[in-house]
């Protein structure tokens, strides 16, 4: 069986978010990297954050074993002090956060 997207990621980045080698800019890096070997299936997004630095926002789509497709989403901060986050939500859910944030009006 051919290896999963969010398998990949796993065993990439092991312990993300708890290596203190492993933060901020140069996770950024090595993410951005990797994510060039999955093209359909990944997404970086730079946003600003609270402290003037860009962060990613990395989006990973893939389909679980036995189950509905999934979107992993992992904000890493530019800031190491920071950690990183990552959420699991269903593409409907990815898709109306997404539209939410474009409706201007609401923020």
């Amino acid at each position: 069986m051919p290896k999963d997207v969010w398998d990949d990621f796993r065993d990439t980045f092991p312990d993300i978010g708890f290596n203190e080698m492993l933060r901020g800019h140069s996770l950024m890096q090595k993410v951005k990297e990797w994510a060039k070997a999955w093209p359909d299936n990944v997404w970086i997004q730079k946003v600003g954050d609270a402290l003037a630095t860009t962060s990613y926002l990395v989006f990973i789509s893939h389909t679980h074993y036995n189950g509905p497709e999934s979107v992993e989403l992992i904000v890493i901060p530019q800031n190491a002090n920071k950690p990183t986050l990552m959420t699991i939500t269903r593409p409907a859910q990815t898709m109306a956060i997404l539209g939410r944030a474009m409706r201007l009006e609401d923020i």
